[in-house]
């Protein structure tokens, strides 16, 4: 499992720093790109039973890849720089995204870097007013039109939302200037001005997108992700001691010192985000389906939803937030049954199988679910990449016939050691080893 999604990146030319708008003519005068009407792919629309083209009505299933960048920024956290003025690199992309189209895949995970203090991002930093990044935003479009022209869906992950002036006053301006019992990551999903910042953030970038691309080929977006992986914080508030209440945001007002109402303040928080959100989005793309990411209950070493037993109240030295041992997931499944999201997507980097649905409740579940997330990490296959190639293909196997609509490998070139990541196998890694256990063109059918 994965927290932050780590590949290495290349530096484009300075030509490429500055987009223009309606996905960037600087962009197609550097590559020599076509002109050419945009490619229109048919929506997705989400069944109980599964993903669907909408005009044909033909099955959906995701067979594609996770593709990101990694920056260092200047106080040296880890940043995703996959759309990054000055460093997206579209004269890379199309070769890159004609390779995973080759395979026959159909689907591209990205993720969009909510920004920070040292001002990169769809976000730029505190002082700016943008409600996202035009440069940035022209990046993003001219990757889903290139990914569309090539018979490719996009699916963007927008974790928190932009970090600046424009998002955080309005954070303020819900709130009322009341500080609740709740911090950390929670605030996220139980804060009711985090969750209307993150509501205006979705309607945002898909009216971004239309502007760019037309409402004709915002269609070759998979889904919207609000979420790249829902979890609480236990050393944080409310969830940090068993004492005191909380009033999230759908008013109601729980006892941290009852185990079941601790658990139901973050299944009732989570349900009242997901409606929420979905209209903040369904006001631009009202077809437009809502995902939210997962990570397994049993990566967090966690016995499952238990009230949050394991917590710790403290200062950051006493309780830090690294690691997974103050993390919970959300239950993916019981989101499914009462909330307002259209497609689950589990993360999985251990072959647990039938006990991660389990965990997560996804009997219960309404939507389609996706393997958003399945990679090989070198040590558990003892350094061995056709060991790993085929821990990969059984994988994919297992969560096929458990009723998975969709597999992305994390990731499609991971190249540099940043973050860590060269402790896990790339698709195309050594002559695409797992890429040729994978591929569409080798095994059409995922559960064969």
């Amino acid at each position: 499992m994965s927290r932050i999604r780590w590949v290495g990146g290349i530096a484009v030319v300075a030509l490429l720093m500055v987009v223009a708008p309606r996905a960037g003519a600087a962009i197609r005068e550097v590559t020599g790109e076509s002109q050419a009407a945009a490619v229109a792919l048919p929506r997705i629309v989400s069944r109980a039973d599964g993903l669907f083209h909408a005009t044909t009505g033909e099955r959906f299933v995701a067979r594609g890849v996770n593709y990101s960048r990694l920056s260092k920024d200047s106080a040296g956290g880890i940043y995703h720089s996959t759309f990054e003025p000055g460093t997206y690199n579209a004269v890379r992309l199309p070769l890159s995204l004609s390779v995973i189209k080759a395979q026959g895949y159909n689907t591209v995970r990205v993720f969009i870097d909510p920004g920070g203090a040292n001002g990169h991002g769809i976000g730029r930093g505190l002082g700016t007013y943008d409600k996202v990044y035009a440069p940035y935003m022209d990046n993003v479009a001219h990757f889903v039109k290139v990914a569309a022209d090539r018979g490719l869906y996009t699916m963007p992950s927008l974790d928190i939302f932009p970090s600046n002036s424009y998002y955080w006053e309005m954070v303020g301006r819900v709130n009322g200037g009341t500080t609740p019992n709740i911090f950390g990551r929670n605030l996220s999903y139980m804060d009711k001005g985090r969750v209307a910042a993150k509501a205006e953030y979705l309607k945002n970038f898909a009216d971004a997108l239309a502007e760019r691309l037309g409402p004709e080929q915002r269609t070759a977006i998979l889904a919207y992700q609000a979420d790249n992986e829902v979890y609480f914080e236990t050393n944080r508030a409310p969830f940090d001691r068993m004492t005191g209440t909380v009033t999230p945001v759908n008013g109601v007002t729980y006892d941290m010192a009852d185990k079941t109402q601790r658990q139901q303040a973050a299944d009732a928080s989570l349900v009242e985000y997901s409606y929420r959100v979905k209209r903040g989005l369904a006001a631009s793309d009202p077809d437009g389906l809502l995902a939210m990411g997962f990570f397994s209950f049993q990566s967090a070493g966690k016995p499952g939803a238990d009230g949050f037993s394991v917590y710790c109240h403290g200062d950051e030295a006493a309780c830090p937030s690294s690691g997974n041992k103050y993390r919970y997931p959300a239950r993916a499944g019981l989101l499914s049954h009462w909330g307002a999201v259209d497609l689950i997507d589990l993360h999985m980097y251990a072959n647990h199988g039938a006990p991660v649905l389990n965990l997560h409740a996804m009997g219960s579940r309404k939507d389609p679910y996706i393997i958003g997330e399945f990679g090989a990490h070198k040590k558990l296959f003892d350094n061995d990449i056709t060991k790993a190639a085929y821990g990969m293909r059984d994988m994919q196997r297992e969560m096929c016939a458990l009723g998975a609509q969709g597999y992305l490998y994390f990731t499609f070139d991971t190249m540099e050691a940043l973050a860590s990541m060269d402790s896990f196998f790339h698709l195309v890694e050594q002559g695409h080893v797992i890429d040729n256990q994978l591929s569409p063109n080798t095994r059409p059918d995922p559960c064969r």
